[in-house]
C-alpha cells in the first residue's frame, strides 16, 4: 500500500543492506546481500540490480547511497545571495570549479541555509538517479527518500554528539569521509578511498583539513565505523577525545550484520 511505512535501503559497493517494517509498531527486519560488481560497471548499477529485485509491488523505500557515489563541498557563505535561485546557481558554480565539466551533469543538495555559515553541499550524478527511478518503475515500487550515508548517520547520531569542536568520521569498508564541525556546522568535509583500516588513514587527512581550514585541530572526534577496532589501535588523540559509536549498543545484535541501515 502506498501508504505503508517505507522500508530502507543501503547501498554499498559491496551489498545493500535491507531494513524491511514488519507491521508492528516499530519492528523491522534486517538482511544483506552480497554483490559483485562487474570490472567495466559502476558498482552502484549491480547494487540497483539487486535492490529492484527485492522490492515487491506497491512498497516505498526510503535508499540510501553509500561509496563514491556523493561529492562533497564546503561552500563559504555570500551575503550577495537573495533568492533560492541566486543560491543554488552559485552552488553549482562552486562544484564545477571543483571537479570540472563532469560536474554538469550532478544533482546538487544542500545543508539548511544559515546566513553568514558555510554550507555543506553533496552533488549525485544523474544518471545513477535516472537508473534508480527507472528499476522502481520495472518493479512498481516508489521512492520516497534519496540521501547520502554520511548525512543519514551524522542525523541519525547527533544528539549523541556534544560540544563546539568535533569531528564526525564515517568509515566504510575501503572508504573513510571526514567531517569538521565547529558549532554544529561543517566547515570542512572529505571523503577517499583507502587500502588502510580507518584509524590509520584517519591522522593524515584530518592534518590535511585542519591545515586547509586554518582551524585549531582539537575537538571531541565521533567515529563510526563497520567491524571492530580496539581501543589500543585507534590515537586520535592529537584531535582530541575519541568517542566509538556503536550501532549494536544503540539498535541490537543483528546491526553486525547490518551496520548502516540499523539507524533508518
Amino acid at each position: 500500500m502506498w501508504w505503508s511505512k517505507p522500508h530502507c535501503a543501503v547501498l554499498l559497493p559491496d551489498r545493500i543492506e535491507l531494513s524491511r517494517a514488519a507491521g508492528r509498531k516499530g519492528a523491522r527486519t534486517r538482511d544483506a546481500i552480497a554483490l559483485v560488481p562487474a570490472a567495466a560497471t559502476p558498482w552502484w548499477r549491480t547494487a540497483l540490480s539487486a535492490l529492484e529485485s527485492a522490492v515487491a509491488p506497491g512498497e516505498r523505500w526510503h535508499v540510501i547511497l553509500g561509496g563514491d557515489t556523493v561529492k562533497w563541498l564546503v561552500v563559504p557563505w555570500s551575503d550577495a545571495l537573495a533568492t533560492p535561485r541566486e543560491l543554488q546557481a552559485y552552488l553549482r558554480a562552486r562544484v564545477r570549479a571543483t571537479y570540472g565539466d563532469i560536474a554538469d551533469g550532478w544533482r546538487i543538495a544542500h545543508s539548511a541555509p544559515r546566513p553568514g555559515s558555510p554550507l555543506l553541499v553533496g552533488a549525485l550524478a544523474s544518471d545513477l538517479l535516472t537508473a534508480l527511478h527507472e528499476g522502481f518503475g520495472r518493479a512498481k515500487g516508489r521512492v520516497a527518500a534519496v540521501r547520502p550515508l554520511y548525512s543519514m548517520q551524522f542525523d541519525a547520531w547527533r544528539r549523541r554528539m556534544h560540544g563546539a569542536s568535533s569531528w564526525f568520521l564515517l568509515a566504510e569498508s575501503g572508504r573513510l569521509s571526514v567531517g569538521r564541525l565547529i558549532d554544529d556546522r561543517f566547515i570542512a568535509m572529505h571523503g577517499e578511498p583507502t587500502p588502510l583500516p580507518w584509524w590509520q588513514a584517519a591522522p593524515a587527512l584530518m592534518q590535511q583539513m585542519t591545515l586547509a581550514t586554518s582551524t585549531p585541530a582539537t575537538g571531541t572526534v565521533y567515529c563510526l565505523h563497520e567491524g571492530h577496532a580496539a581501543p589500543g589501535d585507534v590515537d586520535l588523540s592529537a584531535w582530541g577525545a575519541w568517542v566509538n559509536l556503536d550501532p549494536v549498543a544503540r539498535f541490537g545484535t543483528d546491526a553486525r550484520a547490518c551496520p548502516w541501515v540499523a539507524a533508518c
